[in-house]
């Protein structure tokens, strides 16, 4: 093994519910055995790995503790694996660089295209499903009607033109507005506040990042126009709500897949999904600032309110 592939936590696991074995070097008699390799060990990575481990242990099937033991060569070696479960982008990126006869499952990866354009290979993204979060907007926002979106154009614009056709579904219109370095974000934003009801946030590291967030969180603040976080942290800064992914769910969803892939299933078929279980988190003082009234089922159901001491929970 090199030095990369010792920087992820890797573990073995041994099938033992009958699927079949379809990875390279595998005998079509032995028990299947899946490798999981994660980009850590900790926080959102590990419930993944829980998630996952959780769903085979319901199935009957036998899994060791994570993370692995650091002596065991047999754990730390993918060769004759039937199949390879990575956790985020950067273990899925390796594996699908050096790996080819071995079908992988992708969890919790960014994008689709981190695993669609591989033949073995399929997945469960962090993007929740257009719909899903359109559908979420309305519930927050039920008198928004323009929905306004930045995006850099090689990122997200097949998204952004799915969902204007999903948003025309749902009486709103997407207002799209392609930004192709940092630097133009201040003006255009100035531009969309003045002609949308709300700023909807989506994965694109052009437009939303550390270095994105204030002049995005003010421009909501000034012209008193919602926006849509990515995340709790964007929601603690200042956005209105946000989706959250529930990573146990994602790895048990992930666990999913790779049964299928081991019952045979060929890795390119199945589609790349989005997350099929989300939480969410609000701001109040935020809701209040803009003059909203978020209905008290919302607020009830938030797996996180800010600021805490606003949470009418408690």
């Amino acid at each position: 093994m090199t030095r990369r592939t010792r920087a992820f936590a890797i573990v073995a696991v041994t099938l033992v519910a009958g699927a079949t074995a379809t990875g390279a070097g595998a005998s079509p008699d032995a028990e299947p055995r899946v490798v999981i390799l994660s980009g850590s060990d900790a926080g959102a990575h590990r419930q993944v790995v829980e998630g996952f481990r959780g769903l085979l242990a319901k199935r009957g099937v036998k899994t060791p503790q994570f993370p692995p033991d650091p002596n065991s060569q047999t754990a730390n070696d993918p060769a004759g694996a039937s199949i390879i479960l990575t956790v985020g982008g950067a273990s899925t990126d390796w594996v699908l660089k050096h790996v080819s006869a071995i079908p992988v499952v992708g969890c919790a990866i960014p994008h689709p295209d981190s695993v669609s354009n591989s033949a073995n290979a399929t997945g469960v993204t962090l993007q929740f499903d257009l719909r899903t979060e359109l559908d979420w907007l309305r519930r927050f926002l039920p008198d928004a009607r323009r929905v306004g979106v930045l995006y850099h154009t090689a990122d997200n614009a097949a998204r952004v033109e799915a969902a204007q056709s999903i948003g025309r579904d749902l009486g709103l219109e997407v207002v799209g507005y392609p930004i192709a370095a940092p630097a133009e974000i201040p003006p255009v934003l100035e531009s969309a506040t003045g002609e949308v009801d709300v700023l909807w946030g989506i994965s694109d590291p052009t437009v939303l990042s550390p270095q994105t967030a204030n002049a995005v969180l003010l421009a909501s603040f000034r012209h008193r126009i919602p926006f849509i976080g990515l995340s709790a942290e964007w929601v603690e800064a200042g956005a209105l709500y946000a989706l959250q992914r529930d990573f146990r769910a994602l790895g048990r969803q992930c666990g999913e897949v790779a049964l299928s892939v081991l019952g045979g299933a060929k890795p390119g078929a199945v589609p790349v999904a989005g997350p099929d279980a989300s939480t969410y988190s609000v701001n109040l003082r935020t809701a209040r600032l803009l003059g909203l009234d978020l209905p008290e089922e919302l607020v009830a159901g938030a797996a996180a309110v800010f600021p805490a001491e606003e949470d009418p929970r408690q």
